[in-house]
């Protein structure tokens, strides 16, 4: 492997070893989306990509309690909702007979339930950058045990709903590449395929995984023997232990035992 797409390599790696541990605080999420853009050479990518309510939300990783949130609040938008529907029904109906009064308290229920249903929006997201995250580990855990390729591993699991492949190659597409000329020489430079309002996380994430592998990544990664952490290898070979001090921890259990 060249030495430029070995130090390339390395900074995707590095970057997937924070996303994928187990250990990551909430808060860290946004950090690591705010320098993805840099190291993907991503250009047009303002504050906004990070401004997202999902990052204010994702707090609810340490409180261990999303899918109670996520479900508390789905309850409150029915509720809401069906109070939305049935002043809906009275005003259409002309039953009654204070309709200006009905109609404010309508406004303050639409009012209610946009907000509501953009938070569900931001919510469900939660779940599903969760989701994926979880399937992202069980999918590096089987290109870290099999003896065959990514391409292969990838391939043969397009339709296994434990593993993302299919998310992560349709999320690919989202970063286009183009050529621009600068000081008369053609610089390739990178754009997200649209403008989204919202934090394209697994775009930004499937291409880091994908171009990762795509540079030879399968043969640098390992899961910690002792406190299962994904680690990055620096050399080839089989390394057993994220650190010196799992390595000396290990020694020292096994050796009491």
């Amino acid at each position: 492997m060249a030495k430029k797409e070995y130090v390339e390599m390395l900074k995707y790696g590095e970057w997937l070893a924070k996303y994928l541990d187990k250990g990551i605080e909430g808060w860290r999420f946004k950090v690591l989306f705010e320098e993805a853009p840099n190291i993907l050479g991503l250009h047009g990518v303002g504050p906004k990509v990070t401004q997202s309510r999902v990052f204010q939300y994702l707090k609810v990783i340490e409180e261990k309690d999303w899918e109670k949130i996520f479900a508390e609040k789905s309850a409150s938008y029915e509720t809401l909702n069906k109070e939305y529907q049935q002043l809906e029904n009275i005003i259409d109906e002309q039953l009654s007979q204070d309709l200006e009064n009905t109609k404010e308290k309508l406004i303050l229920k639409v009012d209610k339930v946009e907000k509501l249903t953009t938070e569900l929006f931001e919510l469900g997201k939660i779940v599903k950058f969760l989701s994926i995250r979880d399937k992202t580990i069980h999918l590096v855990r089987a290109l870290i045990e099999s003896n065959r390729s990514w391409e292969q591993i990838f391939y043969e699991n397009l339709t296994n709903e434990n593993y993302p492949v299919n998310s992560l190659l349709d999320s690919y597409g989202g970063i286009l590449e183009k050529y621009t000329i600068e000081d008369n020489k053609f610089i390739k430079k990178s754009y997200l395929a649209s403008s989204p309002n919202y934090t394209p996380w697994l775009t930004i994430m499937a291409r880091m995984f994908i171009d990762f592998l795509a540079l030879g990544g399968q043969e640098y990664i390992g899961f910690c023997k002792r406190c299962d952490k994904f680690y990055l290898v620096q050399r080839k070979g089989k390394k057993k232990f994220c650190s010196d001090l799992c390595r000396a921890l290990a020694f020292k259990e096994t050796k009491s035992h």
